[in-house]
C-alpha cells in the first residue's frame, strides 16, 4: 500500500516513516528506537569495523555522492579490509553518458574524499 500511495497518489501513509515501521502500538522487540536511528549511534556501530578484518561495502547515490558518503569512512576502514563501492542510480543518468566516464568520475571523487583504495567499483 505504501508503494502504491507513493507512486500513484504522491503521498505517504501517516505511519510510513514511523520508527520501527510496524503497526502503531505493537510491541516489536526488533523495532528501532529513535536513539538507534541517530547518526551518532550509527557511527559508533561502524567504528568497531576498524579493528576487524572484513569487507566494507559502501553504497552511494550518484545524484548525492558526497551527501551519501559516511564522513569518517577513511578512518573506519581498516588497512586489511577491502572497500567495495556501489554507486546507485546509474540507470537515471542521461543516455549519452558512458559508463567508463562515470567510473572515472567516481574514482576521482573517492580520491578527493581521501577514501582508501577501492577493491571494486560497481555501478548499479
Amino acid at each position: 500500500q505504501r508503494c502504491h500511495s507513493l507512486r500513484y497518489q504522491n503521498r505517504l501513509p501517516s505511519d510510513g516513516l514511523r520508527v520501527g515501521g510496524g503497526v502503531q502500538g505493537a510491541d516489536d522487540p526488533d523495532a528501532a528506537s529513535h536513539a538507534e536511528l541517530r547518526p551518532a549511534h550509527f557511527r559508533a556501530l561502524i567504528r568497531s569495523l576498524r579493528s576487524k578484518q572484513c569487507v566494507v561495502v559502501c553504497l552511494v547515490d550518484l545524484f548525492d555522492f558526497h551527501g551519501s558518503l559516511v564522513p569518517e569512512l577513511p578512518s573506519i576502514v581498516g588497512e586489511d579490509s577491502p572497500l567495495m563501492l556501489v554507486a546507485n542510480k546509474v540507470d537515471l543518468l542521461p543516455k549519452g553518458i558512458h559508463q567508463p566516464a562515470v567510473e572515472r568520475w567516481v574514482r576521482a571523487e573517492c580520491r578527493r574524499a581521501s577514501l582508501p583504495h577501492l577493491h571494486s567499483l560497481d555501478l548499479v
